[in-house]
């Protein structure tokens, strides 16, 4: 058995989708607790992945040298797009935006693109460009992006998800605050 990186679960309580270390993603059946298929997803482990609200599609993302992230169809399990690629590779990834969004750390960063073009939408810089930011979630709301780093700080960041905005870089500042996307300072969650 290849040990597990991520889990998801369709909203209707049908499938579960797992990430693997050797590349693949398996949709699980939880009423009957069979495995559906096996998807050849990347060519490095899968760190991370979320499924769509309908349940149609999953959403995966590879650290290491594959640093994709891809669309596949859990019906069939055929790959429907490649959205991007990041040489540092993808840590964490949520949909946000009715699932028109993707919001992804790589590394020091977290980059929210457009799920059907793959075009970066807000850079949003880490605290320093040593901290890693391993996970991140959106609030149901969809006012913050929160992110979770090495160094053990969370970090928010406010993110108005009705209103298209150009790419902005909101470079953090020192002495625990950030800059958020509109220009305003707001404190962060130290751990």
């Amino acid at each position: 058995a290849t040990p597990v990186w991520c889990v998801a679960v369709t909203s209707d309580s049908v499938r579960a989708v797992t990430g693997h270390e050797d590349h693949v993603i398996r949709v699980w059946n939880l009423v009957s607790g069979v495995m559906e298929r096996e998807i050849d997803a990347h060519t490095a482990l899968v760190g991370t992945l979320a499924v769509t609200a309908d349940g149609r599609r999953v959403v995966s993302g590879s650290a290491g040298p594959d640093g994709s992230i891809r669309v596949f169809s859990l019906d069939n399990g055929r790959e429907l797009s490649r959205v991007a690629t990041f040489s540092e590779g993808v840590v964490s990834l949520r949909l946000i935006c009715g699932d028109t969004r993707v919001v992804c750390s790589t590394t020091n960063q977290l980059v929210v693109l457009s799920l059907s073009t793959g075009e970066i939408v807000r850079r949003l810089v880490s605290p320093g460009d040593e901290c890693m930011i391993r996970k991140v979630v959106m609030s149901p709301d969809e006012k913050y992006i929160v992110g979770g780093l090495d160094d053990g700080s969370v970090w928010m960041w406010t993110a108005p998800a009705d209103e298209p905005i150009p790419g902005v870089d909101a470079p953090a500042q020192s002495g625990g605050m950030l800059v958020d996307v509109i220009g305003s300072l707001r404190p962060s969650f130290a751990g």
